[in-house]
Formats: structure tokens, sequence, C-alpha cells
């Protein structure tokens, strides 16, 4: 079974690789490493004026820096960062899609190598942050039929050149980075699949002591939000999550919130002091079943039901969200 310790170190492994396509990471993306001034220049130069309300100048700094990289892999990781940049374009302020998916396209074409399959993994994520699933469900089923697992020769191989690099004692620890990317590819192709399917079935009690189900919310357009108290892009993600509710309770709309806080005491503190206007649940012990029912990878995580009990939309952000929960409450 998953563990959801697993599941961090395997995106804990693919974030230090490529940065996320999370909306709310882009303002505070950082490169690492020596030698590579003009990415650490160019991440510093985006990050301010994004920080100023300039996104589009922010964007306009990247692109121009991928055509003066010293070599391929050093510009696919500024396209990456492009990427991201207008990803959270397109989230913030419905803006740029049809650009966004050009630069897509380009960061697979221009990829080869570890880079082509961090650019199909890449894509993927962000086809489905914007609510492209049949694109989404393309990449990642493209990635795991043209890269199968590696073979014991591959393996061999990884494992004595990571022996020379790091030494027998580091080497130890380290697996085949397509282990990491397939196990990844296929978690995020079950969630895509789950859309159009009826919502995963739960039984749980909220914080004030009441059984809720699937069916509790039938008639209700129902948001579910996967998230912990003290995760960052969860807590950044309430107010826009607050203002959506309040715009749309008198329509039908309802949200759930589903706790991963390993103390409950933690998440009734933080609502005390951070009052949430809508049902709550501590996981507890249901911690990993839920979050094996619903393929969460990353938190916060959301699932949109329609009225029905169909699930319409996950991991949606922002303007994608409003867009798609205006579309779902006037069915």
């Amino acid at each position: 079974m998953r563990s959801i310790r697993a599941i961090s170190i395997i995106f804990i492994a693919f974030l230090l690789a490529a940065p996320s396509a999370d909306a709310e990471s882009e303002s505070r993306t950082r490169v690492t490493g020596t030698g590579n001034n003009l990415v650490q220049d160019t991440v510093r130069k985006a990050s301010r004026l994004r920080q100023a309300g300039k996104p589009d100048e922010a964007i306009n700094v990247v692109s121009n820096a991928v055509k003066n990289a010293a070599d391929t892999h050093q510009a696919q990781r500024l396209r990456t960062i492009e990427v991201n940049l207008r990803l959270g374009r397109v989230l913030d302020a419905g803006k740029g899609k049809e650009k966004l998916g050009k630069e897509l396209d380009a960061l697979l074409e221009h990829a080869s190598g570890l880079d082509k399959e961090k650019a199909f993994l890449f894509c993927g994520r962000a086809n489905l942050r914007i609510g492209n699933y049949d694109e989404a469900r393309t990449l990642l089923n493209r990635y795991l039929e043209e890269h199968p697992e590696p073979s014991r020769r591959e393996l061999r191989q990884f494992r004595e050149a990571a022996r020379k690099r790091r030494g027998a004692a580091k080497a130890a620890g380290m697996s085949h980075p397509r282990l990491l990317y397939r196990y990844w590819a296929t978690q995020v192709l079950w969630k895509v699949n789950l859309v159009g399917e009826p919502v995963p079935d739960f039984e749980l009690t909220t914080l004030t002591d009441k059984q809720v189900t699937p069916k509790s919310f039938q008639g209700k357009v129902l948001l579910i939000n996967i998230w912990k108290s003290s995760s960052p892009p969860c807590t950044s993600a309430l107010p826009g999550l607050k203002e959506l509710y309040r715009s749309n309770q008198s329509e039908g709309m309802v949200v759930l919130g589903l706790s991963l806080d390993r103390s409950e005491a933690a998440l009734r503190g933080f609502l005390k002091e951070h009052e949430l206007p809508w049902p709550q649940v501590h996981l507890d012990e249901k911690r990993q079943e839920v979050s094996d029912q619903f393929f969460v990878q990353t938190i916060p995580s959301t699932y949109l039901v329609d009225r029905k009990g169909i699930l319409r939309g996950v991991d949606l952000r922002g303007s994608v969200l409003r867009q798609k929960l205006k579309e779902v409450m006037g069915e």
C-alpha cells in the first residue's frame, strides 16, 4: 500500500528536478547550484517583477534568457520556469492559455534524455491544472509507453555509475529516476481518470460529529478540499476558496474540508484562529485510506463534484476553477 510519506519523497525528488506547476509556488521559485548564474539571476529578476505585479514583464525576462542559454539543459530549465510563470498567469487572471499551450509543446520538442522524461511529466501536470484532461491523459500514457521500466542491465549500470559518483554508502539509497517518474505518472494518470466517474465513496465524521457521505451532498455542487493546516500552499489558498464559496453558496455550492493534520488539536487551533464557513473532517486514522481513494500526491488537492455526484474537476485553481464551477453550477 502507498504511504503519504512515500508520495512526498517521490514528489520532492521530482520537484528538485523541475519546478512545480502550482500557481502558489511560482513567486517562490528557486534554482540552486553552482556555475549557473544565468538561471539564478533570471529567477531573481522574474520573482521581483512578479511580486511587483508585473507578470508579463517577468515572463519576458525568462523568455529572453532562454535565447542566451549556454546549453540545451540550461535552456530547458529556463523554459520550465517560463511555463510556470505562464501557468500562473492563466490561473491568476485567465490570460494566455493559448500561449501556455505553445510553450508546453516547445518544452517537449526541445528536450532530450532525462529532460524529455521530466518534460512529459511536467506538461501532463500542467494540463491537469488547467483542466485539459484529455491532453494530460495522452501525455502521461505516451510517457509510460515510450519509457518502459529500466531493464536489469540499465539498473545495474545506474548503480555502478552512482557508486562511482557518490560512493557506495550514498548510492545504496538511490533509485533509478525512471522508477520514480513512472510511479508519479501512474498516480497522476489515475487521478485524471477519476474525472467523469462517481466521486469515490466515503463515510466520515465532521468535527461537529455529523456523518457525511457523497449522498449527503446530492443536489448540491460539492468542492472537496484535501488540505493540512500547517501547509503554506494550503493556507494561502483559503482566502480565494472562501471568496468562491461565499459567491456561490446561495446557488447551491458546498465545500467539505478533509484535513490530513496528524493532530486534531492543531486543526481545531487553526480553525479557532481562522474560521472557515464549511464543515471540516479530521481524517485521523483514515488519512491513508482517503489519500489512496483520491490519489493525493500534493496538497491542497481539490475535487469538484456535480449535483449528480459525478466528479467534474481535479486540482483546478484560480480562474480555471471559477470557470468550471460556473459551468457545473449552471447545469
